[in-house]
């Protein structure tokens, strides 16, 4: 409790020892899972203000990335065989336990993380919808990204109203019935 404290006064005063934080830094923080021995939950005044990530040993290239390290710190080919090929000996980890908290802030924090993987040099399909989940939680998440999509995709109202036999038609099916809904949601 005492950690998460002080963590709060660095999360929402931006500041430390007497020194403000800069708008560029970011401030990162790690816990163990909630089924852990003696981990104290995180307070809601917390999860609405930090991107949640569950790295899981048994992630699609986790153990591609381990092996890398470990054959650069020294880790016997023992060890990384072993991890390798017998993992399935190894501890299972506890299921998941989102906390992400869907609320206003949070989706105004979905919106930046969008934002900026549009301005980024390198690519961010597979790590896109992770931070907007950690944000938002894996279904509200799912559906923050189709209304981007669907916004992308679909002529506006306005557009249709004012030349509906010139109107781009989108091809998406699911962009139709977000439109069609929209039209008919518009109309009555």
């Amino acid at each position: 409790v005492y950690v998460q404290n002080a963590f709060l006064q660095i999360l929402l005063g931006r500041r430390i020892h007497g020194h403000e934080l800069s708008p560029n830094c970011y401030v990162c923080a790690t816990m163990n899972g909630v089924s852990d021995m003696y981990t104290t939950p995180l307070s809601e005044a917390a999860r609405t203000r930090l991107c949640t990530l569950f790295i899981s040993t048994r992630a699609a290239g986790f153990q591609d990335s381990y092996d890398e390290w470990a054959s650069k710190n020294g880790i016997s080919p023992v060890a990384r065989t072993f991890s390798k090929y017998r993992a399935n000996l190894l501890r299972e980890e506890p299921a998941f336990e989102e906390l992400a908290i869907p609320v206003p802030r949070t989706v105004d924090m979905a919106d930046r993380v969008l934002a900026a993987s549009e301005n980024v040099s390198f690519q961010t399909d597979d790590i896109l919808f992770p931070m907007i989940a950690g944000l938002l939680g894996k279904a509200c998440a799912t559906e923050f990204i189709a209304t981007k999509t669907l916004i992308e995709e679909a002529p506006t109202l306005e557009e249709i109203l004012a030349d509906p036999e010139g109107a781009k038609i989108p091809e998406n099916p699911s962009v139709i019935y977000a439109l069609t809904c929209a039209i008919v949601g518009g109309i009555t």
